[in-house]
């Protein structure tokens, strides 16, 4: 991410989340400038208040994502050579879903477009390669849009992270997977009559996906995960974790 500057500027959306907090503490100590863009309400402007040690480093832009108009007039005056989205829908419902990993991102590209940032890096997921749920769809429309612009991208399609798996108390129930099928046979036909049940057929959906798909590479030609295929980073293990 070169920049003619003395210093690389990167805005930084979903900088309040729990990836987009490690992004902006590695950025701030690699010596880029930052401007951690936050959603309005909530964490977003509590983060602002107390100074979330995450984000000292960083220049606080509160703007809503989702309002095309609003975000482009929150980043006019700002100079930056760099865009990095961990933008992602809270719940995976397919409202929130579209308006979030597709939508607001589809109007920071066009923020940096008029900025004229010189990349755009985007954190997706892995789980996109089998697409089934809302939510991936929606992350693969606006990485289409991504791949079809004119601006120099990276995407990152990353498995789970650890603190997926963390931060609840240890409860192991066994259940069929059979559950969500019957979940989401039930809820989504209820859900013609009674729009407000389209979401939880949705989140049953959710939940069968990640009980019974992998997050390794997926192998097309062969039609199965392919664990030695997988590319691994880092050297934090799931056990250090815990530790």
């Amino acid at each position: 991410m070169g920049s003619t500057h003395d210093k690389c500027r990167v805005v930084l959306a979903g900088a309040s989340g729990y990836i987009g907090r490690h992004v902006a503490m590695t950025l701030v100590r690699r010596g880029y400038e930052v401007v951690a863009v936050l959603r309005p309400g909530g964490e977003a402007e509590s983060s602002q208040r107390s100074l979330d040690p995450a984000l000292s480093g960083c220049d606080v832009c509160v703007a809503p994502v989702t309002n095309a108009d609003a975000l482009a007039d929150a980043l006019a005056n700002l100079r930056f050579d760099a865009v990095i989205s961990c933008l992602a829908s809270r719940d995976g419902a397919p409202d929130d879903a579209w308006a979030v990993d597709y939508a607001a991102n589809r109007n920071l590209l066009a923020a940096a477009q008029h900025g004229g940032a010189s990349r755009f890096v985007l954190l997706s997921a892995i789980c996109v390669q089998r697409p089934k749920l809302a939510f991936q769809h929606a992350k693969l429309a606006f990485e289409r849009e991504l791949k079809a612009s004119n601006i120099d991208h990276v995407i990152v399609r990353p498995a789970a992270f650890f603190k997926s798996l963390a931060g609840q108390p240890v409860r192991i129930r066994h259940v069929s997977p059979r559950v969500f099928d019957i979940a989401v046979g039930v809820l989504a036909p209820l859900s013609r009559v009674l729009p407000g049940l389209a979401a939880k057929a949705e989140f049953a959906r959710i939940g069968r996906y990640y009980a019974t798909e992998s997050m390794l590479l997926w192998n097309e030609q062969a039609q199965t995960y392919d664990a030695d295929a997988t590319p691994s980073y880092g050297e934090q293990t799931l056990s250090d974790f815990y530790a």
